[in-house]
């Protein structure tokens, strides 16, 4: 599995980087940071936009 920055999440998602770490915070978001990025779970980003299109 590779883990999304939080510039690709945006990308996912189509919203801004802001709205990437809010949406990871609301949700719970597993992550974890290597060299000062962090790095998001990228099941949990899906699971979270497909919620959003509902």
């Amino acid at each position: 599995m590779r883990w999304l920055a939080a510039d690709e999440a945006a990308a996912m998602i189509r919203r801004g980087v802001p709205a990437v770490y809010r949406l990871a915070h609301r949700h719970g978001w597993r992550r974890y940071v290597h060299q000062g990025r962090t790095y998001y779970d990228p099941r949990d980003v899906e699971h979270t936009v497909k919620g959003l299109t509902r």
